[in-house]
């Protein structure tokens, strides 16, 4: 465990909030923050100080102070949080009871509190010295109490980019977005759903110039499991891809099932499931089954699913429901390294086949 995965365990079960109430508070999804607190990954810059504001502390002090230390501290008397049933959590600290005032207080509580206020309410003054014996040399006086010093530090928040596909040598791009991407994949049988009208465009067509991530094949598992953490998708290789109209666009390494293995997929976000075109290639998120791509056929109205078809004879079609699609991006284009074999000239098969007749005609007269 780290320092920081420590002091943000601390702090949470400190103020009496569960995993799931203090994610809500700072923005982020409950699995994300037990992986910081089990450090299986690391917060980014935005989720510290994020947290650090929550609980009235700066960075610094997240990651490079052991804030458990207070516990140690004996004139203190810090309130634990309380598990419904009473259970004392694990905090790794002797039991201790709590006295009437502070469990009154963690009943009522549900907000994080300052950490300099819990502090000040619950700092006790060491006790008083004994007397000074004038007889003992000045080396056997015992060692002065360590005393803690508060200090108040007014966090400014600079601007971090978290634009998908970032990376320190990309040079241009689009504006960062904080929104994080979501495929609607819920189907209600009760009503009808009907598609968007398109969006009017100029006649002066623009193209997009902004970075696009490339998830390779050995990334696929990793990018199952963290398709919307910005630092994994910050740590992903670039790449940029002229004349494509403005979208949100991410690119996959093609597997077998494509005609050219090997191939970069250039897919296009799809946000609603009433959006996805029959008979087109696309990339898809499925949960149980990974990364696939395959041609669809829109069957949600029908029956709640989609229809998997592959251009490989040896891969069979398959369906799957709606609700186990993830990610959806329609394949815009593609690079590949391979070229085209080249298909035969009908109007040569056409004279073949003519002389082939006459022959034959000529053969049955004789």
């Amino acid at each position: 465990m780290s320092i920081v995965s420590n002091n943000i365990k601390y702090l949470r079960r400190l103020n009496g909030l569960t995993q799931e109430q203090f994610a809500r508070r700072i923005g982020i999804k409950r699995s994300l923050l037990g992986a910081y607190e089990e450090a299986r990954a690391n917060p980014n810059l935005d989720n510290l100080m994020s947290i650090a504001r929550a609980f009235s502390t700066t960075v610094d002090n997240l990651l490079k102070s052991d804030l458990r230390k207070i516990r140690e501290t004996p004139d203190l008397a810090l309130p634990l949080d309380r598990s419904p049933s009473g259970a004392q959590p694990s905090t790794g600290f002797p039991a201790s009871p709590l006295p009437k005032e502070i469990a009154e207080t963690e009943n009522t509580a549900s907000a994080p509190q300052a950490l300099s206020s819990v502090l000040e309410k619950y700092y006790q003054q060491p006790a008083s010295k004994p007397p000074v014996n004038f007889q003992k040399p000045v080396d056997h006086y015992p060692p002065a109490q360590p005393q803690i010093k508060l200090v108040s530090q007014r966090i400014v928040p600079r601007p971090v980019s978290r634009r998908e596909g970032f990376s320190p040598y990309s040079l241009s791009g689009n504006p960062p977005s904080s929104q994080p991407l979501s495929f609607n994949n819920s189907y209600d049988t009760t009503r009808t759903v009907t598609s968007p009208p398109p969006e009017h465009r100029s006649s002066a067509e623009t193209y997009s110039t902004s970075t696009i991530a490339y998830v390779r094949k050995r990334q696929f598992s990793d990018y199952m499991q963290r398709y919307q953490q910005p630092d994994f998708l910050n740590r992903l290789a670039i790449l940029q891809l002229p004349l494509l109209p403005p979208d949100t666009y991410r690119a996959f390494e093609a597997g077998e099932e494509f005609a050219f293995p090997g191939a970069v997929l250039i897919g296009k976000y799809i946000r609603n499931w009433y959006d996805i075109a029959d008979s087109k290639l696309h990339v898809l998120l499925i949960q149980n089954q990974g990364i696939l791509c395959r041609r669809v056929f829109n069957q949600v109205k029908l029956k709640g699913t989609l229809l998997l078809s592959s251009d490989q004879p040896s891969i069979n079609s398959r369906e799957v429901s709606i609700r186990e699609v993830i990610e959806v991006w329609e394949v815009s284009a593609f690079i590949s390294q391979q070229m085209p074999e080249a298909s035969p000239s009908l109007d040569g098969i056409r004279t073949l086949v003519e002389d082939l007749q006459y022959e034959l005609d000529r053969l049955q007269k004789k």
